[in-house]
């Protein structure tokens, strides 16, 4: 993977599909808000860890899926539920044929189609996941923020490229700040897919 990220450090700036990515070196660069941030497989490992899924143990079969990744911009994670929302099916919810991981997978699908079109084909995953969580407590993705309690639900995540992480339910394209590993004490990840 190390080989990949020095042929697409040599490449890319001269094909310029990146619109911007400065370097494969985040860790070591200050951080703009108008470029993506690059994070390679043992990098996004960390950035789950930290404040999605503090248990995860990554592997070739659990994932990180892919080699190479990009923390989005504000204004690409704005283009992102556009895109998304004027591309998604409009079937409603229903019980094992269209429900929330279904919901989840296809937010997931229509952003690799928005990155591949935005990076013009680019060798780059964004860092959007879907999430499977138990949910106890106060659900603020849900418009009312209904009390649940002991229910598993599927959704996602994506990272911005200051390092915040955004749930986002794909149901309705509401997102929310990740303040802590356990977010309130109200979701428990117990799968992760990125």
């Amino acid at each position: 993977m190390k080989a990949l990220a020095l042929l697409l450090a040599a490449a890319l700036p001269l094909t310029g599909h990146l619109n911007g990515i400065k370097s494969l070196t985040p860790r070591q660069e200050e951080q703009s808000q108008d470029r993506p941030r690059l994070l390679l497989w043992d990098d996004m490992i960390c950035e789950v860890q930290k404040f999605l899924w503090p248990a995860m143990e990554p592997s070739p079969l659990l994932g990180p899926e892919d080699g190479t990744y990009y923390a989005l911009t504000q204004a690409q994670i704005d283009d992102l539920l556009s895109f998304v929302k004027a591309r998604r099916e409009p079937f409603p919810y229903i019980d094992e044929a269209w429900d929330c991981d279904d919901f989840a997978h296809e937010f997931e699908y229509l952003a690799h189609v928005w990155s591949v079109r935005t990076l013009r084909g680019t060798p780059i995953s964004p860092a959007v996941a879907v999430v499977y969580a138990k949910l106890d407590g106060p659900y603020e993705l849900f418009q009312g923020e209904p009390f649940v309690s002991g229910v598993y639900h599927a959704f996602n995540a994506v990272l911005r490229n200051d390092g915040q992480w955004f749930f986002i339910e794909p149901q309705n394209g509401r997102l929310v700040k990740i303040e802590g590993m356990i977010y309130e004490g109200t979701v428990e990840v117990v799968k992760l897919q990125i």
